[in-house]
């Protein structure tokens, strides 16, 4: 099971802040210590999930591990990373870049 600490979460931030790789990669880890979702649930994410006006994410009972429905609240600084990920060409729905590599685990 890989889960931090809440003690260990300050120094994740800092890590993630002065991370040397692409800024999706960036982005997209913070995206995830901010809404607590897992790594594939970001990645196999689709448009269709979410929802501008509600600023909310649903990601379906089949994507999930307890197989029931997740809504993830969306604040304008997620919103603004989902705007910059809309940049990157992807398979027709698919949110993430990740979807296109060949060992993704997202299903298009």
């Amino acid at each position: 099971m890989a889960r931090i600490d809440a003690k260990e979460l300050p120094t994740l931030l800092r890590s993630i802040e002065l991370y040397q790789g692409t800024h999706l990669t960036r982005l997209a880890m913070k995206m995830m210590a901010q809404t607590f979702v897992r790594t594939n649930e970001l990645i196999c994410a689709r448009w269709d999930e979410f929802d501008l006006e509600a600023k909310r994410w649903t990601i379906p009972a089949e994507r999930m591990k307890m197989k029931t429905p997740h809504i993830v609240a969306l604040s304008d600084r997620r919103w603004r990373f989902l705007s910059f990920c809309a940049t990157y060409p992807v398979p027709k729905n698919c949110f993430s870049p990740a979807s296109k590599i060949g060992k993704s685990p997202c299903q298009t």
